[in-house]
Order: structure tokens, then C-alpha cells, then sequence
């Protein structure tokens, strides 16, 4: 499986505080957590 992701080359000022709000808001989240765990369950 490929998985393509589109990254911008630069962001306005109003999209940089809204990536910093959701990193503060998301700060210690790990999104991969429970794949982890299926892994090895599987």
C-alpha cells in the first residue's frame, strides 16, 4: 500500500497558529497507540 501525502511549501500565519493550537491539543497523543497494540495481537 502507498499512501501519498501533500505537504504545502509554506503556510499562512492563520494556518501556522492553527497547527500550533492542535499540537498543544494534541501533546502526548499517540495516534499509532493502537495499531501497535493490533500488531501484536495479530
Amino acid at each position: 500500500m502507498t499512501v501519498e501525502v501533500s505537504v504545502p511549501a509554506s503556510l499562512s500565519d492563520s494556518a501556522k497558529e492553527a497547527l500550533e493550537s492542535y499540537r498543544k491539543a494534541t501533546a502526548g497523543d499517540d495516534p499509532r497507540a493502537e495499531l501497535f497494540q493490533a500488531a501484536k495481537g495479530a
